[in-house]
């Protein structure tokens, strides 16, 4: 009977980190040149270990081999990772970008036809005071509509409802925080005002009909207890990228929040 071969330390060791390259086979492949690097010995942050330190380079940094304890005083583990999942320590340059949304957004699926309920049933002003007019060119109306019937992503919608003293002098229950332009362009097309590619509404078949009414979005609705500054800070962030709103329009806005 042939003998129980026994490996040593050293070949379970290396057998382990066989296994660790063959996963990293496929990113090496994909990640790029690095932009940082380190050497054997340093200390490194990865994942949510409490620390980790670099015990052997791959591929002239590209990845690491480390060995990353949970406390400080628990045994080390070793880990392979490609070097976008390793950080320096210390690196902090001493300020945040994230901010509070004091919103605090909670977005829903749903459908066309369900934002379009909302329009029609309970109402929806397009026009509150910090609004922009209508910008959107045919073509971009076309656009949207092509995405729509190619079931792509056409954005999310914010809502703003009113309080009920507002909802019962405008008969307005919400006013359109963001999707001004798309959902007027989606309300147009229905309401048989707009063609697309020469057809409208009425024209179309029914499966490109229940296509848009069911195509999905993502809408969230603000509280009516928000604060109207809460309001106009989000909207303005909102709106300093896609189609950007002219300098005269931004400040307009600017004002309303310090007015607030």
């Amino acid at each position: 009977m042939a003998k129980k071969k026994i490996l040593t330390e050293d070949k379970i060791m290396q057998q382990a980190k066989e296994r660790e390259l063959s996963m990293l086979k496929d990113p090496l492949y994909h990640c790029g040149e690095p932009t940082y690097r380190f050497r054997i010995g340093d200390k490194v942050l990865y994942g949510a270990f409490a620390e980790s330190v670099v015990t052997d380079v791959i591929e002239g940094g590209k990845a690491y081999f480390l060995d990353c304890k949970n406390k400080k005083d628990a045994m080390p583990l070793m880990r392979s990772a490609i070097w976008t999942e390793v950080r320096p320590v210390d690196a902090y340059a001493g300020y945040n970008f994230s901010k509070e949304n004091p919103l605090h957004l909670n977005f829903l699926n749903s459908t066309v036809q369900s934002l379009l309920h909302y329009y029609y049933f309970f109402g929806i002003d397009m026009d509150p005071d910090y609004q922009r007019g209508y910008v959107w060119t045919d073509k971009d109306k076309e656009y949207l509509l092509d995405s729509v019937f190619h079931r792509l992503d056409i954005g999310k919608f914010v809502l703003v409802e009113r309080d009920s003293k507002v909802w019962s002098e405008t008969h307005n229950m919400y006013e359109i925080l963001d999707g001004k332009q798309r959902l007027s362009a989606l309300v147009a097309f229905y309401e048989n005002r707009i063609p697309y590619h020469g057809v409208y509404y009425n024209q179309l078949s029914g499966l490109d009909k229940n296509t848009f009414q069911t195509l999905g979005v993502s809408y969230a609705i603000v509280d009516s207890s928000a604060e109207k500054k809460q309001v106009l800070e989000y909207f303005l962030a909102l709106n300093r990228s896609g189609r950007v709103m002219s300098r005269e329009q931004l400040e307009k806005v600017e004002k309303m929040i310090k007015a607030a």
